[in-house]
């Protein structure tokens, strides 16, 4: 196991420390994305098929394979897929805020958790790379956690207007939900307009949750799921925070998120991570050191 809490010795200065320590290092080690992805996206070269959780992809089926990324764990998770399916990929994106070189795979440094222009140039490459996707080409996806500010593109607004209004709604308080509701809205990629960019192509988006309760339609403000959310939920919320006043607008237009479901057909999303992996693991070596254990709640937020 690699150690996460470099600091675990100075802080071990009792049993009851030590034994709380192991437990927090299982929960990272459960969510460990480098391994998350050598478990459970596996190839098997002679049947050209991809087995991710039980689900089964014929990827011999496909012209060509495109690999995305975005947020914070693009990079590492694009980096072990390459590893897997090497050059069976054709080429790809990656927008984090790491660097990195992968060959035939962009690798871009954007910006977080406020978006610049930066992540708005890099979004643009981006597009137009999903853009050139045709009905025989498949994407695999990364989605993980920081997407709603790396993956940028502004519906009828400037970089400036979308990084006040999301500073706003922060310092007011808005919970991530409400948070990513609105930034759906306002954005041309996200809350399943990539989805509809995507289209005609086969999407397997593999999404890596850091919101509580792990639903996958707020993880990167939903660029791959069909939104439930409308404008008008979006309006409600800046009226309930007062963020055109704060940010001195007179107005802000909505974008309605796409709810055709011909968009949505060919694509696979799919919980790749989550917290319910690390509570459960943490549990269980909770168990192992001899502690009844009790799982409060699944998305504790305040």
């Amino acid at each position: 196991m690699i150690q996460v809490i470099k600091n675990f010795q100075q802080l071990a200065t009792s049993a009851l420390r030590k034994q709380a320590l192991l437990i927090a290092e299982e929960g990272f080690e459960a969510i460990n994305t480098k391994k998350a992805v050598e478990k459970n996206f596996l190839y098997e070269p002679k049947k050209q098929q991809l087995i991710i959780f039980n689900q089964k992809f014929a990827l011999g089926q496909f012209k060509r394979i495109v690999c995305i990324g975005f947020g914070k764990a693009a990079l590492e998770a694009v980096t072990a897929i390459q590893q897997i399916l090497k050059d069976k990929i054709t080429c790809g994106y990656v927008l984090d805020l790491k660097e990195g070189s992968l060959g035939n795979i962009v690798c871009r440094v954007g910006t977080h958790p406020l978006p610049t222009k930066v992540n708005i140039e890099a979004t643009e490459e981006l597009v137009a790379m999903l853009e050139a996707c045709g009905e025989e080409d498949l994407v695999i996806c990364v989605v993980s956690g920081g997407g709603s500010a790396l993956l940028c593109r502004p519906h009828d607004m400037t970089c400036e207007t979308e990084s006040a209004l999301t500073s706003a709604l922060m310092v007011k308080g808005a919970g991530i939900q409400e948070l990513n509701t609105v930034r759906k809205h306002i954005s041309s990629v996200k809350g399943g307009n990539l989805a509809k960019i995507i289209y005609p192509a086969t999407c397997i988006s593999l999404i890596f949750s850091d919101v509580p309760g792990d639903d996958i339609s707020m993880v990167a403000s939903g660029p791959t799921v069909k939104d439930a959310t409308t404008n008008r939920d979006a309006a409600e919320i800046l009226q309930k925070y007062d963020v055109l006043a704060m940010c001195e607008l007179p107005s802000c237009k909505l974008l309605e998120t796409p709810k055709e479901e011909k968009y949505f057909k060919n694509i696979h999303n799919i919980l790749f991570v989550s917290a319910k992996q690390a509570l459960t693991a943490m549990s269980e070596r909770a168990e192992e050191l001899g502690f009844t254990v009790k799982i409060f709640s699944p998305a504790y937020q305040g």
